[in-house]
């Protein structure tokens, strides 16, 4: 079946009676968040957006792409392996993972295998000052200035998982707190005390400072990357991934959690209404997309016409009769099919709900057989 606004869906979640989230904006934020079709079945774990396109990349080999940040396609990245990691810079998107598996390309498109023969997993990747950054287990890290080349290190012996470039040096964190800095220029680790033995698992650079994120709500702030300060999120949900774009950092984590902050130190809840891990955000000229599991893309690009744009709106959940809720947007006549999903797993699959109609005003539309059991979503697929 043909969608004709395969990079959009409308959010709809009925969760203890309490009703749904329609794509939820924000208060003073102006963003509205949106599920999108990602071409992926698999675990995303990072994304990043350059040269014009968000790059996601995923278990199994997993790399999908797109251009608005809505209408996502697989892409042929001629592995089968888990990767973790993907970057831009240099004019080419650099992509790593499990067993020392490194993948080029110049539009995200068609990608090059530039696997290591050092067999170490490599959990992040950074680009600045002209160079790449990889680390991995047990301090393992890789510095190439074309992505082609690599040269191998160490930095400690503490697991790395990711690695961010800001105000001259690269700044890598990992597994009981570690900390590594690299000054631009130079070969040497210098190991910086984190004040904390928790999982520290991404690290990002935005308006003079560095913010890493971690297990049970760990959020520490530096100037430099070599003294840290301590920060309290309000929740103990691991958070999994952090960015820096469009003039704010957003941070992302389990049971579907979105900090954001514009200085790194107060933060905001934004919720979502979706209850997965997510894994990592990128920010586009004014796009935001989060990835994460089973294939999950969450974007505040707005839906894509012609037609529409279409709505689910004015939700009311009651017990004993579902859910009630409108569609909006759809021409008189015009057909199209209500899908339904409980949960977002990788194996919960969508179903047709019904087909409906459009009409010359808002379709109303009664789901029965929702309760307040579990999480149910809804979206809209037109032929």
């Amino acid at each position: 079946m043909k969608c004709l606004h395969s990079g959009w869906v409308r959010l709809g979640l009925v969760l203890s009676g309490l009703g749904w989230f329609p794509g939820l904006t924000a208060p003073g934020w102006a963003l509205t968040w949106n599920v999108k079709e990602s071409a992926a079945e698999q675990e995303l774990r990072s994304v990043v957006f350059g040269n014009d396109r968000w790059v996601a990349v995923g278990w199994s080999g997993t790399v999908v792409a797109s251009a608005d940040g809505s209408g996502w396609v697989r892409v042929d990245s001629g592995t089968s392996v888990d990767l973790e990691t993907v970057v831009y810079g240099g004019n080419q998107f650099v992509a790593a993972g499990y067993g020392g598996a490194v993948l080029t390309s110049p539009e995200g498109l068609s990608w090059t295998d530039r696997s290591l023969s050092v067999r170490s997993n490599l959990w992040g990747m950074a680009y600045g000052g002209g160079q790449y950054v990889g680390v991995g287990d047990r301090g393992y890290v890789l510095r190439s200035g074309t992505g082609v080349r690599w040269l191998a290190g160490q930095a400690g012996t503490r697991t790395l998982e990711a690695v961010a470039y800001g105000a001259g040096r690269f700044v890598a964190v990992g597994f009981g707190g570690a900390v590594q800095v690299l000054e631009n220029g130079s070969s040497e680790w210098v190991s910086a005390p984190s004040g904390t033995e928790r999982w520290l698992k991404a690290v990002a650079y935005g308006n003079g400072r560095f913010v890493a994120v971690g297990e049970i709500g760990t959020l520490l702030v530096s100037t430099d990357g070599l003294v840290w300060e301590k920060r309290a999120l309000g929740t103990d949900a691991s958070l999994e991934g952090v960015s820096f774009g469009a003039g704010q950092f957003l941070a992302v984590g389990q049971e579907g959690l979105i900090m954001a902050s514009t200085d790194g130190r107060i933060w905001r809840h934004e919720p979502v209404g979706v209850g997965v891990v997510l894994t990592s955000a990128a920010a586009g000229v004014e796009e935001w997309v989060v990835v994460g599991t089973g294939g999950l893309v969450l974007s505040t690009a707005p839906p894509p016409g012609p037609d529409g744009p279409f709505e689910l709106t004015q939700p009311v959940f009651t017990e004993g009769l579902g859910m009630r809720f409108q569609v909006m947007g759809l021409a008189a006549g015009q057909e199209a099919t209500v899908e339904a999903r409980n949960g977002l797993g990788p194996d919960t699959p969508w179903w047709a709900w019904g087909a409906i109609t459009g009409a010359s005003g808002p379709v109303a539309v009664t789901d029965s057989t929702a309760t307040s059991g579990g999480p149910r979503f809804y979206r809209l697929r037109v032929p």
